[in-house]
């Protein structure tokens, strides 16, 4: 073996139980596997959400209720599909609130790109306060909710869209 070859491993060697040790190396692989694990799930639920038709039945039931009842259809679409990702969307939450609880420096580099990766899929998958389907389902009379809640195709993921422009009076 050359000179320079030995000194590469040997300079490997030393780094690498250096990086293993350090909390944002351990931090990145985590949300990167969690990352992975969420999306395959994803995946899967967009599949279920794809193949759940909703039944002429229940939509005929859907059609019954007041007009303002179908706004809350958005929420529990959001709630059939976060029950449809777990635990992988519990766990990534879990990942992210363990990374920022290490505090750790965000003005190096690879400490920063965790960051921005954790902030981007807070917004994405967490941060619904821009959009807040669950005030139209909470503002629902309880016998409202009940009916929705009552038909069993609304609990699994489904395609809102589909559902307004067969319901729409």
């Amino acid at each position: 073996m050359s000179y320079k070859v030995i000194v590469l491993i040997f300079s490997l060697l030393c780094v690498l139980p250096a990086q293993a040790q350090d909390p944002a190396i351990t931090a990145f692989k985590q949300l990167t596997h969690s990352i992975t694990e969420f999306g395959t799930k994803l995946k899967k639920c967009r599949l279920i959400r794809n193949e759940n038709k909703i039944l002429a039945e229940d939509i005929a039931r859907l059609k019954s209720m007041p007009e303002h009842a179908l706004q809350a259809l958005p929420y529990l679409n959001q709630l059939a599909t976060n029950r449809c990702t777990q635990p992988e969307r519990g766990q990534l939450a879990e990942i992210i609130l363990n990374i920022e609880s290490l505090e750790l420096a965000q003005s190096k580099p690879n400490y920063a790109a965790i960051y921005q990766a954790m902030n981007a899929i807070r917004e994405i998958e967490f941060d619904i306060s821009h959009l807040n389907p669950s005030k139209e389902f909470f503002n629902l009379t309880q016998q409202e909710q009940d009916l929705l809640l009552e038909i069993e195709s609304l609990n699994k993921p489904f395609d809102v869209l589909d559902v307004f422009e067969r319901t729409s009076h």
